[in-house]
């Protein structure tokens, strides 16, 4: 047992390095594997319909939960005892695509997931969801499914109603959508190399446009009620 928590001790580290290791552009990723965030899926009191079958996932960071969206579409959920994420903040563009099996050149997919993310759900930065009358569960499972399509190049999803897939359509034309510069990335890389990693952004002070503070390790505390 002793063994087994060294050697899962030295693997958190590892990781945490790997953070650093971001490229030879942007700002490097801090990362510091003393604290833990806790994840999971919250589908409570929604149908899979209304939420487009897309599982909820939360981020308890501190004092505040925060959305948060897996990609590597491919890998599996958590397990519903969690897994352990290290938490990257500062994220560079090198970092985004190393983590990630897009064919899109790195800065065209972090400036394509930034900005799905500050449009999408929770942020509606061009106010997408009232224009299309969206409930959140309808936008944020929109959300998920652009991202996707940027980070695995999913594609196949087929979408019940006209007004949904035009939103859809609205929020994958990155070309007409922008983000400002202190709306960061946060990347959550699981310990598992089999199970999906999160991602996640954030708005700094208008006047920082740095994280000052370290990143964390997340667990990931998977519900029984998710879908896949």
């Amino acid at each position: 047992m002793i063994i087994m928590k060294k050697l899962f001790s030295i693997l958190v580290v590892l990781l945490s390095v790997l953070c650093f290791l971001g490229g030879e552009k942007g700002v490097l990723a801090e990362s510091n594997s003393l604290e833990t965030f806790r994840g999971y899926v919250n589908n409570d009191g929604k149908s899979s319909e209304s939420r487009l079958g897309i599982n909820n996932i939360y981020i308890d960071d501190n004092s505040q939960t925060i959305v948060g969206y897996c990609f590597n579409i491919k890998k599996q959920y958590s397990s519903m005892y969690g897994d352990r994420y290290t938490k990257c903040t500062n994220v560079t563009v090198e970092q985004m695509k190393e983590n990630s099996s897009s064919t899109l050149e790195d800065a065209v997919l972090y400036d394509s997931v930034m900005k799905v993310l500050y449009n999408g759900y929770p942020n509606n930065g061009s106010s997408i969801q009232q224009k299309y009358q969206l409930t959140d569960d309808q936008f944020r499972g929109i959300t998920q499914l652009v991202i996707w399509k940027f980070t695995d190049s999913y594609t196949g999803y087929s979408f019940s109603s006209d007004n949904l897939e035009n939103v859809y359509n609205e929020l994958r034309n990155v070309s007409q959508l922008t983000y400002p510069s202190n709306f960061k990335l946060n990347l959550y890389l699981s310990t598992n190399p089999y199970v999906q990693n999160f991602l996640a952004a954030e708005m700094l002070p208008e006047n920082q446009t740095e994280y000052t503070s370290v990143s964390v390790n997340k667990v990931w505390d998977d519900a029984n009620n998710q879908d896949g």
